[in-house]
């Protein structure tokens, strides 16, 4: 092992164990004080969107952290880097809640395992798309490079409009498009409430899976591609900020039904433009003799 890798391997490993000795530090605390600032912050979403957010941004990170020092340590399948990783990182989650067992005034909940197990998992498949990306691009795999990156882009916004959509339809009619509704609802009771968001990712799984199996080999189509589904994303994300958070709309019933009409116009005015385009046969992702 060269000193360049076997420095990278300590640090990587250290930097998972001091990510492992924080969040053992955090559990140990009793409590967070809220400073005027944080608690305004906290205010503008449910409190189950922070504890989505901080469980599945710190275990996303151990998992990432993980999935580095396990491919720089030794050879393997990115596949398998990514099953430890996940792993290794629900593994603490759950050491962690069972540690906070024993912490006065704090408890363990088997639901903050779940939101341990869904960031690391989507941390993982991103980290590992963002590496064969990379060597794609460091080798010139240009359209190697579009699949992963774009098909990964195209579910990952899929992912983000399924989750707004069926909270969308929980604060819809039948609450009186209120925002209330949203209090007792968490990320998963919102979709079984309202199956029908998933249909909602049907079209961002299609180009994902189109780009990603390498259907569509020219980088140029790809980006196209692209277009419908992250415009279709930012709408369905977006109302929500301007008709709840900043009431720019008094009429919340309006903006709720155009979000769904421009959503679905997006894909009805951008997918026939990219039809359209002009069909060029892509180079080769490995140069002769490679």
């Amino acid at each position: 092992m060269g000193l360049v890798r076997l420095a990278s391997v300590v640090l990587l490993w250290g930097a998972v164990v001091g990510w492992m000795a924080l969040i053992y530090a955090a559990s140990e605390q009793t409590g967070f004080g809220d400073t005027p600032a944080s608690s305004s912050l906290r205010r503008l979403f449910p409190p189950w969107v922070w504890e989505w957010l901080f469980h599945g941004g710190v275990f996303g990170a151990l998992t990432a952290l993980g999935y580095a020092a396990l491919r720089v340590s030794r050879p393997m399948p990115g596949a398998l880097a990514v099953v430890l990783a996940v792993a290794f990182a629900v593994g603490y989650g759950a050491l962690d809640e069972w540690h906070q067992t024993f912490v006065v005034g704090r408890t363990g909940d088997i639901r903050d395992v779940g939101r341990d197990a869904i960031g690391a998992i989507i941390v993982a498949l991103l980290a590992h798309a963002g590496a064969v990306a990379l060597v794609h691009l460091l080798r010139g795999r240009w359209s190697a490079f579009g699949r992963v990156t774009f098909g990964t882009l195209a579910i990952v916004d899929g992912m983000a409009a399924v989750w707004v959509a069926s909270l969308w339809l929980v604060a819809g009619p039948d609450h009186g498009f209120s925002l209330g509704a949203l209090e007792r609802v968490d990320f998963l009771t919102s979709v079984t409430q309202q199956p029908m968001a998933l249909a909602v990712g049907v079209p961002f799984a299609a180009v994902g899976l189109w780009i990603g199996l390498g259907f569509e080999r020219s980088i140029l189509r790809q980006i196209a591609l692209l277009e419908a589904p992250t415009a279709s994303a930012a709408l369905v994300l977006g109302a929500p900020f301007v008709v709840y958070g900043l009431n720019l709309v008094p009429d919340r019933m309006l903006v709720w039904a155009a979000t769904w009409i421009a959503a679905a116009g997006v894909w009805v005015f951008t997918l026939p433009l990219v039809l359209a385009l002009p069909r060029r046969q892509a180079p080769a992702d490995d140069p002769p003799g490679a």
